[in-house]
């Protein structure tokens, strides 16, 4: 999640994805399969290509469930 946050509009394959953090695709296969699932990342065929981009709109949800549920747990409440 911390590359697509610094990478704004990065559309990349897993493999891609993977090199960029130093992994192999194979190690975060899972890992991206339940982002998607979770619709925080979008996939997309291009040529004969899978890529992965961010769905910001999604993401910012997500931000917020995690929020509240930490909130609920005594969290403190982010400014």
């Amino acid at each position: 999640m911390l590359l697509f946050h610094r990478n704004p509009g990065l559309i990349d394959t897993v493999d891609g994805i993977a090199r960029r953090i130093g992994k192999k695709g194979s190690a975060i296969a899972t890992d991206i399969s339940e982002l998607e699932t979770s619709s925080i990342l979008r996939k997309k065929v291009v040529g004969k290509s899978e890529v992965y981009f961010l769905d910001r709109k999604r993401d910012e949800e997500a931000k917020k469930e995690v929020a509240a549920y930490i909130n609920g747990l005594g969290g403190k409440k982010p400014d």
